[in-house]
């Protein structure tokens, strides 16, 4: 379980690449990290909430909710 956990932590993606990016560049890094905080946090609490059942039952919410994260990914990036 350590391992695993390690390994998680340890990996670096996209996210964690463009906050170390603004930290060295000392552009909005207290901002750039919590953005990303906040986001992986309301993420985690809609997956744990069972949210895809909504989904499941409003095709329609699924689709704008698809087309909202397009639209804060390439504001984001």
């Amino acid at each position: 379980g350590l391992l695993l956990g390690l390994s998680i932590i340890i990996s670096i993606g996209a996210q964690n690449i463009f906050v170390i990016q603004q930290a060295m560049r000392n552009e909005y890094t207290y901002t750039s990290a919590l953005t990303c905080f906040f986001c992986d946090c309301i993420l985690i609490i809609t997956g744990a909430a069972g949210v895809s059942a909504v989904f499941i039952n409003y095709p329609a919410l699924k689709t704008s909710i698809l087309i909202l994260g397009v639209i804060f990914l390439g504001w984001y990036g």
